[in-house]
């Protein structure tokens, strides 16, 4: 599989790129993280990883917001390095911990969830949001990205088992979610879109019209009362000690 600081240590500043010009194409992908979760008492937040700082708008603007990132590639300011595969994070300090869209780069998923869990204040919340294994995502990524891209794609993703995150949770945190959820990203057209997941996929030597075809195809694109909507969906999952 690919490691997260491994990808990103080539790629991460196109991805940045691709949201610095589209930056909020994805917000319902983030707002999914806290369904039904009122994060404005949640003071001390852990973001891992961070990317680019995308995070801040979602939570309490007071809030303490920590970001931990493994790439170099993105922007360095405030920025803690990490090691995914064995993150080491101050216990019992955090009232939030977030992931998303990078479980499918890490292969010790149980450190990463023990990790997570451990540094978590009592009635503190892990969040986490990742592509489902078995998903029509899962093709586009590997396939048409993974052809399309000149370090691939090779992502190791999350089962839908509620039992599975119930066992990670063991006696030490209660898993009040696991929903696979709808998180459409929004456009005001096609080209749009393309220009988005060229560089948030690193894609090279590949036309617009192959990229929406295959993003059609395996995803699903639907016209909106004010633009397009690609159809992602993601596993969301919610810990609370």
């Amino acid at each position: 599989m690919d490691r997260y600081a491994d990808v990103f240590n080539v790629r991460g500043h196109k991805y940045d790129a691709a949201m610095r010009a589209y930056p909020t194409v994805r917000d319902v992908e983030f707002q999914q993280l806290f369904h039904r979760l009122d994060t404005t008492p949640l003071k001390t937040v852990y973001d891992l990883p961070s990317g680019g700082g995308y995070l801040r708008r979602f939570i309490a603007a007071d809030a303490d917001l920590v970001q931990f990132e493994p790439s170099a590639d993105f922007e360095p300011e405030k920025r803690s390095a990490i090691d995914l595969e064995d993150p080491i994070l101050p216990p019992a300090s955090a009232d939030l911990v977030v992931s998303l869209a990078a479980l499918h780069h890490v292969s010790n998923k149980y450190a990463f969830f023990r990790a997570a869990l451990q540094a978590l204040r009592p009635n503190g919340w892990l969040c986490v949001g990742d592509v489902v294994a078995g998903s029509p995502i899962t093709s586009f990524l590997d396939e048409f990205v993974g052809s399309h891209n000149r370090m691939g794609h090779s992502g190791e993703y999350l089962p839908f088992e509620r039992a599975h995150y119930t066992a990670i949770a063991g006696p030490y945190a209660e898993l009040v979610r696991c929903e696979l959820a709808p998180c459409p990203w929004h456009f005001a057209g096609t080209d749009q879109l393309a220009a988005f997941c060229r560089n948030l996929f690193g894609l090279q030597d590949v036309a617009d019209d192959q990229i929406l075809k295959a993003l059609d195809d395996r995803v699903g694109i639907e016209s909106t009362h004010n633009g397009i909507a690609l159809r992602w969906e993601l596993l969301y999952l919610q810990f609370r000690t």
